[in-house]
């Protein structure tokens, strides 16, 4: 089953405040997608939020995949602004939705690609260079391999 998650900062506060920022997690979400072999669809990065479009291989693989990411994001995110034992980074575990049907799917990809417009902060979904959708090069430690067997993407 492909499921919607998402997790947000404590008290909607920034947990991206700089590129490195956004760059640091998605090289932590390639690591965890390669160490648990979790099959990424779409996802987005927000500046105090983020949606991820995700595949499980196996029963157990989201709360492994998740225990690992967020664990060491929390961890590496506090050790670089040098507040160890500040309060909590995630307003609480992440939430996942199961997407029961598969014209469902298109929909959840489609909304998790255009927050950042609907956030006001580019004016095309394909412009932020934050989502899966963007279609600019990104450093190779920071790619995240899209798992497109599933669905073919609409070219709209």
């Amino acid at each position: 089953m492909v499921f919607h998650v998402i997790n947000r900062g404590n008290c909607r506060m920034p947990i991206f405040e700089k590129q490195h920022d956004y760059m640091a997690f998605l090289k932590l979400l390639e690591q965890g997608r390669q160490r648990v072999g979790m099959r990424v669809i779409a996802w987005c990065l927000m500046p105090n939020h983020w949606h991820l479009v995700l595949y499980p291989k196996r029963p157990g693989d989201l709360s492994d995949f998740f225990r690992w990411v967020c664990t060491t994001h929390v961890r590496r995110w506090r050790m670089h602004r040098h507040s160890n034992g500040d309060g909590h980074l995630y307003q609480g575990r992440f939430k996942s939705f199961p997407i029961q049907r598969d014209e469902h799917l298109v929909k959840v990809m489609r909304y998790v690609e255009a927050n950042p417009v609907r956030a006001g902060l580019v004016s095309h979904a394909e412009d932020s260079p934050f989502s899966s959708l963007w279609p600019g090069e990104r450093p190779a430690d920071s790619r995240v391999q899209l798992d497109q067997r599933l669905l073919v993407r609409p070219a709209n």
